[in-house]
């Protein structure tokens, strides 16, 4: 796969899958291969029996991660999906990292909605503070941080509940969340949210809220960057 042009070709893509009720896929990106210049988050839907093979294995693996991933045979790019033009695809749901063979192969995942879609840009310069997407949708929520630029990680956390402050309709609609107060080194080699609860910024600005954090699901400090900044570092703690 070339590193240059900016013409996106259908590829397969790889997820972060989360949720019970409601499922999300975290696309998990990479700044220099263009097909991949994407943070996206996905609402996606799954037949009621692949959704309860995923839910089950689940809730029997709890500290484990989950994966979604389109198949050789079925393509797509994610302008495509951001623009409407791609709502369904036929993928395989693995836990851990896509593996064959699946926990669900060659199920059709349907796009609900997109949640958050943005390009990579070169240019971006980071937040003066951690900031993360926190979205969600009836008693689940969840956040992902914003990436930039190379150096930077993927991190995805579970919240144990929505916060009360948050709106249900903003809560689905995705609302940046700032941690004035914790502002890592860069690389970060390892996920930065390590306590129980913090004091967040909603979209940058006062007043305080407090923010209590769950189970960090995901986080890799590899796969965004040209170099992994973190060798020796467990790319999934």
């Amino acid at each position: 796969m070339s590193d240059t042009g900016i013409a996106d070709t259908p590829d397969r893509h790889s997820c972060i899958l989360i949720g019970r009720d409601t499922l999300f896929a975290c696309h998990v990106g990479m700044f220099y291969v263009p097909n991949h210049r994407y943070q996206v988050v996905l609402e996606i839907g799954l037949p009621e029996y692949a959704r309860r093979i995923y839910v089950e294995d689940r809730e029997a693996h709890p500290d484990d991660f989950y994966t979604i991933i389109n198949v050789e045979t079925d393509l797509v790019t994610l302008p495509a999906i951001r623009n409407g033009q791609t709502m369904s695809f036929i993928a395989h749901v693995a836990r851990g990292a896509p593996v064959d063979p699946a926990l669900v192969a060659n199920v059709r995942a349907t796009v609900e909605r997109v949640v958050c879609f943005r390009q990579a840009d070169a240019s971006f310069e980071y937040p003066p503070t951690l900031t993360y997407l926190l979205f969600g949708a009836g008693t689940e929520a969840h956040m992902t941080h914003l990436l930039t630029r190379d150096p930077d990680f993927q991190h995805i956390v579970e919240l144990d509940a929505p916060p009360e402050w948050l709106p249900p309709q903003q809560l689905r609609m995705g609302a940046n969340v700032n941690f004035p107060h914790v502002n890592p080194a860069r690389p970060v080699c390892r996920a930065p949210l390590d306590a129980k609860s913090y004091q967040v910024h909603y979209q940058g600005l006062p007043p305080v809220y407090e923010l209590a954090v769950g189970r960090s699901v995901y986080f890799t400090a590899s796969a965004w960057n040209r170099k992994d900044p973190c060798p020796d570092e467990d790319a999934h703690a």
